[in-house]
């Protein structure tokens, strides 16, 4: 009775570390995929699809003043001919002046065309730059929940591959002790 066989107690010790190994790698196991969904869960929106679709807004209207523009450009050549009118003499007088105030017209009428495109050049520009980014910062959300999922695909694995690995060597440790 007074003997007491160190191999059992070292073979019982070394099972009893290793379930509690086993358990504690479990446990961080649960505990960080808690974590990782939680960070998953509460990534915060693509803040790009709000800018994109003021991009995209912009672009399909037109540029600010440009209307107002367009209207005194007809307005100022509706008055010409009128003045034109009351001051001629002739019909010639009345044709030559026609022609000089649609010149005119025409004329302010490109420049407001070519102030249009260009302006509608800038609006695109934006809106390629804000799709541009709405698509990186698209990739970078879909690599971070990439890497998330990896890491908790890679707990489970812990979790679920080495401990079994784990209980099978205790049990081949408590066996061979009992052979000996």
């Amino acid at each position: 009775m007074g003997d007491i066989d160190l191999s059992k107690i070292l073979s019982v010790g070394g099972g009893i570390a290793s379930g509690v190994g086993i358990l504690g790698g479990i446990g961080a196991g649960l505990i960080n995929n808690a974590q990782l969904k939680r960070t998953l869960k509460n990534m915060p929106e693509n803040q790009y699809n709000k800018l994109l679709g003021l991009a995209q807004t912009q672009l399909q209207g037109r540029g600010a003043g440009l209307a107002q523009e367009e209207k005194n450009i007809f307005q100022s050549g509706s008055d010409a001919m009128s003045r034109m009118q009351s001051a001629a003499t002739s019909a010639a007088d009345v044709m030559q002046a026609s022609a000089g105030i649609q010149s005119q017209t025409n004329k302010a009428l490109e420049n407001l065309g070519a102030q249009d495109m260009a302006d509608y050049q800038r609006r695109y520009q934006n809106f390629a730059g804000a799709l541009q980014s709405k698509a990186e910062q698209d990739m970078r959300r879909y690599e971070l929940e990439t890497q998330i999922k990896g890491a908790m695909a890679q707990n489970r694995t812990t979790m679920l591959g080495t401990n079994p690995l784990n209980l099978g060597m205790a049990a081949m440790y408590a066996g061979a002790q009992k052979t000996s």
